[in-house]
Formats: C-alpha cells, sequence, structure tokens
C-alpha cells in the first residue's frame, strides 16, 4: 500500500518478501556516475555537462538555505525508524494527509 525509496547508498536487508509495498533504491545517473576521479575532483566541463548531479545538489540546498526554495511542503511527515509500525499504521488509517514520510534514524 505505498512505496519505501531507500536513499544513498544504504543498505537495506528486507527479512521477508513484501506484499503490499514497492521498495526502491534511489541512485544517481548520468554523466559522473561512477567516475572515481569527478567524483571528488572538478565538474565535468559545462560544454559537456552544465548541470551535474553535484552542481543540481548545491543549487537546491543553497536555494533551500536562502529560503527560497520550500521543501518542507512536501514532507507531511517525519517518523523515528524505531517508530515505523505505529507511524505506517496512522498514515494507512487515513492516506489523503500524507504527502511525504521521511525515516529518521540516529547515526
Amino acid at each position: 500500500m505505498g512505496r519505501v525509496v531507500v536513499v544513498g547508498g544504504t543498505r537495506f536487508i528486507q527479512p521477508r518478501s513484501p506484499s503490499n509495498f514497492d521498495i526502491r533504491m534511489s541512485g544517481r545517473t548520468g554523466p559522473g556516475y561512477h567516475d572515481d576521479p569527478w567524483e571528488v575532483g572538478p565538474d565535468y566541463p559545462p560544454v559537456f555537462m552544465r548541470w551535474t548531479t553535484r552542481t543540481n545538489l548545491a543549487l537546491c540546498i543553497r536555494l533551500m538555505s536562502e529560503g527560497k526554495l520550500n521543501a518542507d511542503c512536501l514532507t507531511t511527515h517525519r517518523i523515528a525508524l524505531k517508530n515505523v509500525d505505529a507511524g505506517i499504521q496512522k498514515a494507512i488509517r487515513d492516506p489523503s494527509k500524507v504527502l511525504g514520510v521521511v525515516l529518521t534514524m540516529k547515526h
């Protein structure tokens, strides 16, 4: 009854086969992906790729920090991973009030 998106290089172990939800791994694609020198070095020349994953992310973070891009309106719930059962049950009971859920955990 939903989609779980695991963002970044996180390892996700599913102990049993899910039946009512879809688990997706979020990853990067396009120029620079799996190109180690580019990952930690300079951007590709603008003539080849003006907007890379890195430049897009930097722009988004800058616009959010300046208050010009409000991403908070896309997140309706933040649920601690340790409380995920109760949080998901609440979302199942009233799905019309759920737009985006962020699962949080301590490092």
